[in-house]
């Protein structure tokens, strides 16, 4: 008894130091082998304890709450009767030995006690045969005991029995000693991970994951994963599906613009849309039906170079001065009544498209009277008499016009200030029937534009 006590001394301290982790179906077999008493009701009969192992058994696990165990012990006890010299006192008897087989409920079954707790206390009922006087008995019984697992495959197991032979007596059957556990846990897809482990236990996964399939890679289990085609190396979320920091709809991996704030409209690239392609997106964009080509400022509207309210695109008079009044076209605009005028006239002889240096003074002052007038415009048509077919008179008059306008443009007056027409023959300003009136149709006028 006293190397007993010693060893169970001793078990208990190496499990106060130990954290047991092992559950019990990682241990699907256990065998036990200890020491038992026993204790009959009868006055006559006295148990025995054994000092050398005299219990065995064998256990299997069923469930979490259920395991099935099969034991058989071996006891010694006396009996209380007369010797042969007929006198009352107890003599040895060495004939007792049981069978049972118990259906064992677990409380450490992770419902009322953790799978992994040291303490594995549990209830347990069956039936056996009980054999003493060299006669066998049946019997029932019921009983409680517990396991203190000190290792994940060693622990100490202590339990208490109440035998009922059928046809004879009951009695009380103590155990206690020490239990092994041994096998390996069922990993049905054999992925290394025990099926109790396993969230997946029919297909092979990856341990990090507890056991599931990652098919994509993402770090993800396919079962959580709502994105579980995702290209490899691309980032993603708790989801699975890959990351959208502006929540525009385009996955990272795929927006060009990566930053867009919040609510605005993207294309397919995840950029801003740009309606007009002016390069303003139109969430920024004050014009966003900006035409093609057109120039625009910062807020994506036209430029509108002289601030004249007409866009750089529709101007054709883009350096107008500050404040001068323009049309539509961008141009300055002169009121009828502030008209300043001119008129002028330069002659040519006969079949000639040159005039002559006597008018360069005129044309001098016409040249002043432009710089001084800078939103007003000059005609300058072409005349002929009718000397001659009527395309080649057109074609003289053009010339003599053009060359009255290359001496203004010449002198400073800007091209497109001076509008050109050639009337040929046409209307005359004298009669050509006389070399006075031809030689009066053969000019060049010079008018202010109204």
């Amino acid at each position: 008894m006293r190397k007993f006590t010693i060893l169970a001394i001793i078990a208990l301290l190496a499990f106060t130091t130990t954290k047991i982790k092992a559950q019990n179906t990682d241990h699907r077999w256990a065998i036990g082998v200890g020491m038992n008493w026993i204790a009959f009701n009868k006055a006559d009969f006295q148990g025995k304890h054994q000092m050398i192992p005299s219990a065995f058994s064998v256990g299997r696990f069923i469930s979490p709450s259920f395991n099935v165990v099969g034991a058989f012990t071996v006891n010694k006890f006396d009996v209380w009767q007369a010797d042969e010299f007929k006198y009352m006192r107890w003599l040895r008897n060495d004939k007792f030995w049981d069978a049972d087989a118990t259906l064992e409920y677990k409380f450490a079954n992770g419902k009322i006690l953790s799978e992994t707790s040291w303490f594995d206390p549990y209830i347990y009922a069956g039936g056996g045969f009980t054999n003493f006087n060299n006669t066998t008995y049946a019997k029932g019984l019921v009983g409680v005991g517990s396991n203190f697992w000190v290792l994940p495959f060693l622990g100490l197991n202590a339990h208490l029995s109440y035998d009922k032979i059928f046809a004879n007596d009951k009695y009380l059957h103590l155990g206690a000693g020490i239990k092994f556990r041994f096998g390996k846990a069922r990993d049905t897809d054999k992925d290394g991970i025990a099926d109790k482990d396993d969230r997946c236990p029919t297909e092979f996964g990856l341990k990090e994951l507890k056991g599931c399939p990652d098919s994509d890679g993402d770090g993800v289990a396919d079962i959580d994963d709502k994105c579980p085609a995702t290209p490899a190396g691309v980032k993603v979320d708790i989801a699975g599906c890959p990351l959208d920091a502006d929540s525009d709809g385009i996955a990272d991996y795929l927006d060009k613009c990566p930053e867009t704030p919040a609510g605005v409209k993207v294309d397919a690239a995840g950029c801003p849309l740009d309606a007009d392609n002016d390069g303003i997106a139109d969430y920024l964009d004050k014009c966003p039906d900006t035409p093609a080509g057109a120039k625009v400022d910062a807020a994506g509207c036209p430029l509108d170079t002289d601030a004249d309210g007409v866009p750089d695109y529709m101007d054709k008079c883009p350096a107008t001065p500050a404040g001068e009044k323009v049309g539509a076209d961008g141009c300055p605009v002169v009121e009828v009544s502030k008209v300043a005028e001119i008129a002028k006239v330069v002659y040519f002889d006969f079949n000639v498209s040159t005039f002559k240096a006597m008018y360069n003074n005129d044309l001098d002052a016409v040249v002043t009277f432009m710089k001084e007038n800078t939103a007003l415009k000059l005609n300058i048509d072409g005349y002929a008499d009718e000397i001659g077919t009527a395309a080649y008179n057109l074609k003289l008059s053009d010339k003599r016009a053009a060359n009255v306008i290359k001496y203004l443009v010449k002198k400073g007056v800007a091209n497109d200030r001076l509008i050109k027409t050639a009337y040929g023959k046409s209307n005359p300003a004298a009669d050509n029937s006389t070399e006075e009136g031809r030689s009066k149709n053969r000019r060049v006028e010079i008018k202010t534009v109204k």
